[in-house]
């Protein structure tokens, strides 16, 4: 028990754990800069390998953004989080098709757009003051945000499963299908822990 009151006193003299957090966000970047290069060199579908680069650069923004925020905490005693998602599941509707498309260019960038959009107003109506109606508002529309890109990574992952036991056609349709599956359910517990501690 002493030792807790301890290191809370030194957490309260000291910014100890936002510097924890610039070392944990350095140390967690190097396997999003390897899943990043690793996708560039990859051979997989234009549109999985943009989602997959944003999705690493995303990442690496938000150990970015955490790093930056500590730094700001530690000098300017202010604090603010926000994060982007991309959902998964367009590939999953008509796999051929999918497969022999081009990359959608135009609804990445709306998607990235929308994001970041959504980011800025979040971040601003929090930054506005604690225990205001509009920091409220904020806190609000990014929990909902998390939580609707779990629930539509559940619904990808569990129509995945279906598809892929009606699927019996071609097999680039199979790997397409089965692609689109494995990579939302690795994102299954990305979206679950960040919905947990946001709420």
């Amino acid at each position: 028990m002493d030792f807790l009151l301890e290191f809370r006193r030194l957490c309260e003299g000291l910014p100890v754990l936002f510097y924890a957090k610039i070392v944990c966000s350095l140390f967690c970047a190097i396997p999003s800069l390897l899943l990043l290069f690793a996708v560039l060199r990859s051979s997989i579908h234009a549109n999985c390998r943009i989602l997959l680069c944003l999705w690493a650069v995303d990442q690496l923004m938000v150990y970015a953004m955490v790093s930056w925020l500590s730094v700001h905490y530690i000098f300017f005693e202010k604090e603010y989080f926000s994060d982007d998602f991309y959902p998964v599941g367009i590939s999953i509707r008509n796999p051929s098709k999918y497969y022999q498309s081009s990359p959608a260019y135009f609804t990445l960038f709306v998607f990235a757009v929308t994001s970041f959009g959504l980011a800025i107003v979040i971040s601003e109506l929090i930054l506005s003051g604690a225990l205001t109606l509009s920091a409220t508002i904020g806190a609000f529309l990014s929990n909902l945000l998390d939580i609707t890109a779990f629930v539509t990574n559940i619904v990808v992952v569990r129509f995945s499963k279906r598809r892929d036991q009606n699927c019996h056609k071609q097999l680039n349709e199979r790997y397409q299908i089965r692609e689109t599956s494995s990579i939302a359910r690795a994102m299954m517990p990305v979206y679950f822990i960040s919905s947990s501690l946001k709420v």
